[in-house]
């Protein structure tokens, strides 16, 4: 969970935090919170993106580099490397990149514990570590970022959730259905049947987006 109402400098990795991130809400009225130039007590906040594709966030960033998705691992290397995050080798840049990783690495330097990196969620695993790490390094956990673990039984007790609801659904137990956002009949475990069973529900209502 991003606080950028905290956030002096805030550096997303192909993160449209203002659009669709699941907390694009909070997230907007934080950032608008430290842009404000009438608040006269704090420097307004500055923004970096770097971004396979146009985005709501882009189109309010201080510095906006358009970039292949395939370049973010080395950007974000890169990055990691000029705040002296661990040893993750060299990354090949082009001037393009080099300039906002320098930019970024500066500003988030100064801004220490009130700067903070996003990531994508459709962003590798590599990144998102190193996303993690960076954060870390500059103190930003607990400030301008809440980690919030998974018990690591998360997985299994949401699919047996799932089960146990197909079965009441089956066996007639539930006479009417609301599903918010997300589509079960598609994306449920091949195992689970939610489709077949849904067929049992006598009044069933979907709510999203597609």
């Amino acid at each position: 969970v991003y606080h950028l109402a905290k956030a002096r400098v805030i550096v997303s990795l192909d993160t449209d935090l203002f659009g669709h991130h699941p907390a694009k809400v909070y997230n907007a009225a934080g950032w608008v919170k430290g842009r404000r130039s009438a608040d006269e007590t704090r420097e307004m906040n500055r923004l970096y993106i770097a971004e396979s594709t146009m985005s709501v966030t882009g189109t309010r960033a201080d510095h906006r580099l358009p970039i292949r998705p395939f370049r973010l691992a080395s950007v974000a290397i890169a990055l990691a490397n000029a705040l002296g995050v661990g040893s993750h080798g060299t990354a090949e840049l082009t001037e393009g990149e080099r300039a906002f990783v320098a930019a970024a690495a500066a500003d988030l330097k100064a801004a220490g514990p009130a700067g903070v990196v996003t990531v994508g969620l459709h962003v590798s695993p590599d990144v998102q570590a190193l996303a993690h790490a960076i954060n870390a390094a500059l103190g930003a956990v607990g400030n301008t970022v809440t980690v919030h673990a998974l018990p690591e039984d998360a997985r299994e007790s949401q699919v047996a959730s799932l089960k146990n609801l197909v079965e009441q659904m089956r066996s007639g137990q539930i006479s009417a259905l609301l599903i918010l956002g997300g589509n079960p009949a598609y994306d449920a475990p091949a195992d689970v049947e939610f489709a077949g069973a849904l067929r049992q529900v006598r009044t069933a209502a979907h709510l999203s987006h597609y």
